[in-house]
This record gives structure tokens, sequence and C-alpha cells, in this order.
């Protein structure tokens, strides 16, 4: 067990009283945790997961920073909160005792004391009662806001002097608090806390926007989701956007809209609705006229169910933002409230004109059609919304109820409602309840009593307010159960099941959905390194790879030695080109655990990822010698065989897949080049149209097509069939990839430049798009633009492949040549393999007479190219500058032993030789040079020369 020893260069693991344990961070997560809200203070630190636990507010500078932080806290809820922790502190109880203020005259802590010393830099803010009739119960004494200047804080007077006040202060409110009497408006179950208002802490360092992009991405993802999880991930999201860049007023406006949908989670109260105000303001005072900011209050008046304060700020909302679908969305639920439904119905419509994603618009139109008995147009409307989202709980909810209540069809009922149940974590516990009350109805229906009590239970459960339920359940017999014996009462709340529910989901294509089921199977087991591990693969599949790569960092986390996580890690970073990472990680597995199955099948895509075949076709035959039955090994050892030339042993190894793996549709087009490249294009053509004609609806069939044309060198040919796979399948990036590259190839630049903006868009934390953005751009000759896609791609990826050596070609053509060599080296100190930064500078070099430096650049070129004739050519020169002639001519003779018909080496051996006296050598390589380069433009000065040789 590791002591606990606090350090401010040290990081901390953190668990929280449910035993749930996240970390290391450093000190500065740690405090900004603290200050948004997401630690509370009674949490504890360790060194290790294993050491030693003290709790945060018994650390005297966290301490410190709690009372800090109730000196700064507008929220009374959050005083009340920090004020409680710090009532906890054995620390603060050590300093200043509850039990009894010491009363002695001229004792330190008297109350008269006290208020003398605290008069002029304290103001006392009296707490009511939330007991209906509450008169005054305490009074907290909260240190005024820090000023602006810096010097001579509170903060930094003696440990004692500092904390006698505050401490005391705590003393006479700290009992007190804990006798506030509880809200008598609560529709929260017992077993949930209620939601709070986290207000983001301020930005210490400079803004991060690939940073905010990213959690912003992801916030307005879920947040379209429409379910109460989408919602509360959405504000964690926010939270972390706001953090990367406070000036971004979008995202507060959406935390404040995504928090006004959350009040039926929250204790109702002032506080909560204050939180949300405030939020508004913060965004009204830099954009004074923000849309967004007026339909967040009225999101907050709706569901307050102030339907007249609601249409008021959503029409101001309109007023400001005609073309928000989520405001016309809004005002169409207010009017559906108000009995107003010719003007619901058109507002949804306009909504869905402007927003097809609009989840509500869809459910509202559906249940006005159905309303008017235009059922077939209703039903219609549901439908289109449960194709985006299959499980949407309010869509499931209103049809369930439909198909019991008007098509008297029971069967149909139950399914709708058990999407419902099944996916609690997604649900609000209203209509959770409901779901749950109308299958009891249908089971009672059916004279299956414990079925029905049970379903009774959890409506009572989920939504004590609604006394229909306990009736139900009382007239079947049943009596009504606590809230913690809910989880013995389903065990469906398992997270066995809902890995269940997410590896169906996976297996169906509903990734999405499958992400939320492996998030609500964390909540119960935070703890499991596989679940990580799973959430991680369904994020690669989503496409969201900073989420996967977080979740699998969580995995490791969970479990220093789960080797399985440290390899899908390793996998991931290959494919986001972090090869350093990759390598550190593989490294780590070879000492540990060198054995471990895929193993070799990563460090192969690593090697490939590098171009380095030949390592990665050596390991890849061990991968398959390891499990002979792995096929993703075979596959990729096929595909390294392709690479290297050997393309009728690629042939066999596909051909052996194709019979093992028919549903491998890939694998026709990888015959298909494997035929290609053993010299048979007409065969390998005919062959893959014979394969797209048989299956014309296969995109990889599509894509394979488009493959051998663009080796044919038929690039138009092959933008067809790849337009005809996005229509097939528009979610696979390597397509777009493949289509945006072959516009680039026929100088379709605007096009190809579409194509990369939208997979930015989709992956904002992939370095691909905008580096291919930036290589467009050098082509045409926009340099500004060029230069800014480069710098984005270095801020995402400082070690992506070949960037540095465009930018120092881009750098070098806007004349900063200094720079310009730097960036040359960093490519050289990142990817030492890499030829082409060791050829650049040694040329610089050479023509900035730094000869030494040159002839390093060279040595190394040729240790890596040892058969290219260029490289002994340019060294030649080199020595020839340095004055270094038989090295010289080595190197000119190597070069000719390399390329017997380098014409520019026979012409540099000509004039080294004439400098010799060796006048035979100099005529026969000057007459060499003549032979391979009749049309040169110093033909007749070589032959003048030969000339006055053979005088001599």
């Amino acid at each position: 067990m590791i002591p606990f020893s606090f350090s401010k260069s040290k990081q901390y693991y953190v668990r929280d009283q449910k035993g749930g344990m996240s970390g290391p961070f450093s000190l500065e997560v740690l405090e900004s945790k603290l200050k948004g809200g997401e630690l509370k203070g009674s949490e504890a630190l360790a060194l290790d997961r294993e050491g030693e636990w003290r709790e945060i507010s018994n650390i005297p500078y966290f301490c410190s920073l709690l009372i800090d932080l109730l000196a700064l806290e507008a929220l009374p809820s959050r005083q009340r909160e920090i004020t409680k922790v710090l009532g906890e502190s054995a620390l603060v109880r050590k300093a200043m005792p509850l039990e009894g203020i010491p009363q002695k005259e001229g004792s330190e802590f008297t109350e008269q004391l006290l208020e003398k010393r605290v008069q002029e830099k304290v103001k006392t803010v009296i707490v009511r009662s939330q007991k209906e009739g509450g008169g005054e119960r305490a009074k907290i004494v909260i240190l005024p806001r820090k000023k602006e200047e810096r010097g001579g804080s509170w903060l930094r007077e003696p440990f004692f002097s500092r904390w006698g006040a505050v401490l005391a202060a705590i003393a006479i409110v700290g009992g007190s608090i804990w006798f506030f009497g509880r809200p008598t408006r609560k529709l929260l179950l017992t077993y949930e806390e209620p939601i709070r208002i986290v207000i983001p802490s301020p930005l210490r360092a400079a803004p991060d926007p690939a940073k905010f992009e990213t959690h912003f991405h992801e916030a307005e993802v879920v947040f379209a989701q429409d379910t109460l999880g989408g919602y509360k991930f959405a504000v964690t999201e926010l939270i972390e956007a706001i953090k990367a860049d406070p000036n971004q007023l979008g995202a507060w406006a959406l935390l404040a809209d995504t928090y006004a949908r959350l009040w039926p989670l929250s204790a109702q109260d002032n506080d909560y609705a204050e939180g949300i105000h405030h939020l508004v303001r913060r965004v009204k005072k830099g954009d004074p006229q923000s849309g967004p900011a007026e339909r967040a209050l009225a999101q907050l008046a709706f569901e307050r169910g102030e339907w007249e304060l609601a249409d008021r700020h959503v029409s101001k909302a309109l007023e400001l933002s005609p073309h928000d679908g989520r405001a016309k969305t809004l005002a169409a639920w207010i009017a559906y409230r108000k009995r107003e439904g010719e003007k619901a119905k058109e507002l949804a419509t306009e909504a869905l004109e402007i927003d097809t994603t609009l989840l509500r618009a869809y459910q509202l139109l559906g249940t006005l059609f159905i309303a008017e008995g235009k059922e077939e147009e209703g039903l219609n409307f549901w439908k289109q919304g449960l194709a985006s989202h299959p499980e949407h709980p309010g869509i499931s909810l209103a049809w369930g109820e439909y198909a019991l209540e008007k098509l008297k069809d029971p069967s149909v009922a139950e399914g709708y409602l058990k999407r419902v149940i099944e996916t609690p974590k997604l649900v609000f516990p209203r209509d959770l309840g409901k779901a749950h009350s109308l299958l009891g109805m249908i089971y009672q229906s059916r004279g299956k009593k414990e079925e029905a009590i049970e379903q009774f239970q959890m409506a009572h459960l989920n939504d004590p307010s609604q006394p229909s339920y306990l009736e139900s359940l009382r007239r079947m017999g049943g009596s009504p159960l606590a809230a913690r014996e809910k989880d013995s009462l389903v065990p469906r709340e398992s997270a066995q099941y809902f890995v269940h529910l997410a590896e169906e989901h996976l297996r169906e294509g509903r990734v999405d959905d499958a992400i939320a089921q492996f998030r609500t199977a964390l909540d119960l087991r935070p703890g499991d390194p596989l679940l990580h591990a799973k959430l991680g693969e369904a994020y690669e599949k989503a496409n969201r790879l900073d989420r996967a790569m977080a979740a699998y960092e969580s995995s490791i986390q969970a479990k220093g030695d789960y080797w399985e996580g440290h390899l899908k890690l390793a996998s991931l970073y290959i494919r986001l080109q972090r090869l350093a990472e990759a390598k550190a990680l593989l490294n780590k597995i070879e000492a540990n655990q060198p054995h471990l199955a895929g193993y070799y099948l990563v460090l192969g895509k690593f090697y490939s990822q590098q171009g380095l075949y030949k390592q990665a076709a050596q390991i890849q035959v061990k991968a398959a010698e390891q499990d002979p039955n792995d096929d993703a090994a075979w596959v990729d050892l096929g595909n390294s065989y392709l690479s290297l030339g050997r393309a009728a042993e690629a042939r066999e190894i596909f051909q052996k897949m194709n019979k093992k793996r028919p549903e491998w549709t890939f694998v026709y087009s990888k015959i298909a080049e494997a035929v290609f490249r053993e010299g048979f294009k007409n065969e390998a053509l005919k062959y893959m149209k014979q394969v797209v004609e048989k299956d014309p609806g296969e995109a990889d069939h599509l894509i394979g097509l488009a493959h051998l044309y663009a080796l044919a060198g038929e690039t138009k040919l092959a933008i067809e069939p790849l337009e005809r796979a996005i229509e097939i399948d528009s979610a696979n990036e390597v397509t777009w990839k493949m289509l945006a590259e072959n516009y680039v190839k026929i100088g379709e630049y605007d096009q190809a430049l579409k194509i990369y903006s939208k997979l930015e868009k989709l992956a904002p934390y992939d370095a691909d798009p905008r580096f291919q953005k930036g290589a467009i751009y050098l082509q045409m000759g926009e340099k500004g633009r060029a230069l800014t896609e480069l710098n984005a791609v270095i801020r995402l990826n400082e070690r992506y492949p070949g960037v540095y050596v465009h930018r120092g070609n881009l750098l070098i053509q806007l004349g900063y040549e200094d720079a310009a060599i730097s960036a040359f080296l960093k490519e050289e100190h990142y990817y030492p393999n890499d030829a082409d930064p060791y050829e650049i500078l040694a040329r610089i070099y050479t023509r900035r007479g730094q000869y030494n430096d040159a002839v390093l650049q060279y040595t190394k070129l040729i240790e890596l190219q040892p058969e290219r004739a260029e490289s002994y050519v340019g060294l030649g020169k080199v020595y020839r500058n340095l004055g270094r002639t038989t090295h010289a001519i080595e190197m000119f003779k190597a070069a000719l032993e390399r390329d017997p018909d380098f014409a520019e080496a026979y012409f540099h051996l000509g004039e080294l030789y004439s400098t010799l006296d060796r006048r035979d050598a100099a005529i026969e390589a000057y007459r060499h040079y003549l032979r391979r380069s009749p049309a040169a433009e110093n033909v007749r000065d070589v032959e003048k020369k030969i000339k006055e040789l053979e005088l001599q």
C-alpha cells in the first residue's frame, strides 16, 4: 500500500462514495473538476488504486479551495453542498469543533469575536427552510468575491488566521444545514439524486478549437436523439466543449436548453431555474440577440407548464432565428398544449422542412394526424421518426398507446412498449412509468397476474406521483416496493443484459443504440475493462475515433495489465497515424505478453502503415502460424504480397478466403487486383464486371471495380462506380476518400475539397482530411490556405507522416528557408525511414554551401536507399566541392554501377578526370555522356572539350 503524501506535482486516483474509481488526474484537472461541480469534495484521493485513500475535504490544499469556492459560488444549492462537505470534514472539525463554540472570554473563536473579525470581509445570506411555512433557519457567512487585483490575496494569509473566520462561520451553520426540510414537490425516484446544474469553470490555457469541435459535435449528435440518456451525455460533452473554448456562445445556449429538458429530473426548484437563467445571461451578455438563448427559456417554461410564457419566449426566439427547426418544433408543441391543432401542425411541418432529423416533430405530426382520423398519414410520420432512431421512447410509447387503445391490438402495443422499458436509461421516469402501466394492463387482460403486478410495481416506482399506478397495483393484490428493491425486481437491469442488447444492436447495424447500451452497462460496472473496450469498439464503428481512444484508455486505467485494451489502443493509434505511440504500446505488450492473440496482427499493420511491406509480411506469417484460423491475418498477408509484387501468392490466399468466407465481399476485388498485377488486365476487369452484374447492390464490388480502373489509369471511369457505391452506403469513409483521390487526379479540385470538408466535419479529430486539403491547395498554388490546413494537421497530430515535408516545401516557396529546414529535420526525427526529407535537405545544404551537412544527409539517404543512383551523384558533387576528388570519383562510379545509363554521372567523371590530367579517361567519360544525352543543352561545349583533350 502506497502511503498518502500530497504533492502538487503528483497525479491522483479518485474514488467516489459508491466505490467507482477514475484517474489518475493532475492537480490542475482535480481543481477544474471541483470548480465545475464534477467533484463534490466528499470523494477520496490516492496515489495508487491499492494505496491509502484520503478524503478531498481533509487535505488542507483542497479544503482551502473548497472555502474559496464557497465564497465565489453563485448558486445557493452549490453553496449548501460545499458547506455540507466542509461540515463533515475532519480537518475542519479539528480546527473548529461543530459540537460547540468556546465562549470563554477572550477566546479566539467566540461568536462576538468572529462577527467582529469578518464584519468587513463577509456578507450574510439568510437561508430559509424549504418546508412549507418555514421561517428563518440559519445564516451562512460567505466571503465576498475576489477582486481583480492579484496582490494581497486573503488566501495568502497565514493558515490559522486565514481559516479562523471561515471555519467558525461554517461551525455556526454546519449543523443547521442538516435540518433543512425536503422540497414538497419532488417527482423523482428516491434512489436517484436530482440533477444539478454545473457551471463550467473558466479556461486557464489558450482555447482549443479542435477539442471544442469534437465535444460540441458529440453533444449535437446525442442531443438530437431526444432521449434522457442523450441529454445527460450532452451535458457532459457541452461542459467539456465550453472548457475547451468558453467564447463559443452556441455551446452555452445548448447547455441551457439541455438542462431545461432535464427539468423533470431536477429538484424542480428556483435554484435549478436560476441556474438555467444564469447560463442564458452568459449567452446574452455576448449576444443580446441570441435566438437559441430565448429557445432555452421557452423550453424551461414549457417543462414547467407555463404555456403563455413559453409562447412569448419561443416567438422571440423565432423572430431572432426564423430558421431554427428546434424552436419551431417547440412552438408546435406549445400550440398543441394550448389546443391549437392547426397551428401546431403548420409549425411542425415547417420544422421538418428546415431539419429532417427533428424526432419530436415527427412524433407530434403523427399524433395530430391520427387525432384527425388520418391514421395512415400519422403512422407514416412515426415510421419516419423511428427509421432514424428505432428506439425513440416518445414515438414508441405513443405508438404502443395507439395500438392498445385505438387498434385494440395488445400484441402490437406490447412490442412498442417493450422497446421503451428495455432501455430505461434513455427514458424519463414519467414515460417509463406509463409504459410499465400499459404493459400491466395488457398482462392483466391476459390473466397473467404476476407479470401484471411486476409492471404496476415498476410503474409506481418510476412515477409515484400517479395514484392510478398504485391503485392498479393494490387492485391486483400487489404491494408497493421500496426503490432499493428495483434492481432485484428486474434482472434486466444487470450490466450483462445491456451488453447483450448492445451486441444485438451491433449485429443489426444500430451502432448509436449499441453505444447507449454499453454506456448503461458501464454505469452499473464502471470498473470493468472489458466493457470500456467494447464501448471503444462501438465508437470505432461509429467513426468517433476520439471517443474510442478515450474508452480504450479507460480500459487500461481500469486494469493496468488488460493487454487486450493495450492492443486495441495501439491499433487505433496506427489508424490515426500516431505511430510512435502505437510502437510504445506494442513494445510494452512484447515485454509482458508477447504471445497475446492478435499481437502479431497489429504489429504487421504497424509496418504496413509505414510502407515496410517486407517486414509486415514476415510478421503476418507469424500471425498466421500463431493462429492458422485467423482469417484477418491471412488477408493482411495477401495485401502485403500485393504490395511486394508477389501477386500469384496473394491470389492464392484470397481465393482460399473466398471459399472459406464467401460473405466477405471485398475479397472478390482482391482476387481481381491480384490477377491484374499478374499482367492479366483485361481478364481482371472482365471478372470484376461480372461480379458487379451478379450483385449490383453490393458497394464493395463497385469499389473494387473502381480500384481496377484507377490501376489501369482510367481515372474518369473509376468515378461512376464510386458514386454508385456511395448511394448504396454513404457512411463508408473509404469510398469518399477514393472518390476524392480520383477527382484530384483529373484536376477537379473543388469536388475533392468538398468531400474532404465533409469528412472533416464527420471526424474533426482525424488529421487526414485536413492534410489532403493542404496538399490540394498546394497544387492549386493557394499557399495561404495550404499553410492553414497543414498547421491544423499539426495541431491535431503533430506526428502525422509527411506533414512537415509539405510544410517545409511550402515555407521554401514563401521564402522562409530556415523554417523549412526545421520542418524537414522534424520529419526526419519522427520518421527516420522516410527518404524525402534527407534528399531535400541535402539539396538545400549543397546550394547553401553547407557541404558537411549535405554529406550527412546524403549518407543517411544512401543507407535508406542503397540502389538509388541519384543519391551517389549528389554526394559526389558535394565531395567535389569539398575538394575530395577521389571520394567524388568513387561516388560517380557507384552511381553508374547501379544505373549504367546515368548520363550526368559520366559528365561529372569527365570533368574530374580533366582536372587530374587523365585525358583518355575524360574523353571516354564525355563520349559516354554524349551517347546517352544527345539532346542536352551543353552538347556543343562537351564536344569542344573532347577536341581540346584530343589535341593535347
